[in-house]
């Protein structure tokens, strides 16, 4: 029996068979006869062990395929989301705390308007103070010197 016959009754191509041969590191020659090409009786054994159902390293069915990866997508799908609602989360923090923000900044104009009203209604060295710095340094001088000289 040649590799083609071989191939035909195991229902495979023959690049199939050499394929399987190269992938194992079998050489063709070592179990072939030279001048015939025929397979020997060790030859027969080696295929027939490549070939054997049970050898074969079993691929999972497409149904189980598509079946893990949906359920992968599925659980993307449940991160995504999660993520989604943390991202939401995190920008109402972002505006309230904006808004805080602008709130204080508010305050602290108003805060400072009313204490400088308050000082200018407050008598004393504060007033004094106040109208002071309103006086040129000619005129702060001339007053006090003015003033103490009458008294």
């Amino acid at each position: 029996m040649t590799i083609k016959q071989y191939a035909e009754k195991q229902g495979v191509s023959p690049q199939a068979v050499y394929q399987r041969l190269k992938k194992n590191k079998i050489k063709v020659e070592s179990f072939t006869e030279k001048g015939t090409g025929e397979i020997s009786g060790e030859g027969m054994a080696i295929l027939d062990k490549l070939f054997d159902p049970e050898n074969r390293a079993t691929k999972p069915a497409k149904d189980e395929l598509i079946e893990a990866m949906e359920k992968q997508i599925s659980e993307l799908r449940a991160q995504l989301s999660s993520k989604d609602e943390r991202i939401k989360s995190l920008e109402e923090q972002t505006t309230s705390l904006k808004d805080d923000k602008e709130y204080f900044k508010q305050a602290l104009e108003k805060a400072q308007n009313n204490l400088s009203d308050i000082k200018a209604l407050l008598p004393g060295p504060a007033a004094a103070a106040g109208d002071q710095r309103k006086l040129t340094w000619k005129e702060r001088f001339s007053g006090r010197l003015g003033a103490q000289k009458k008294a």
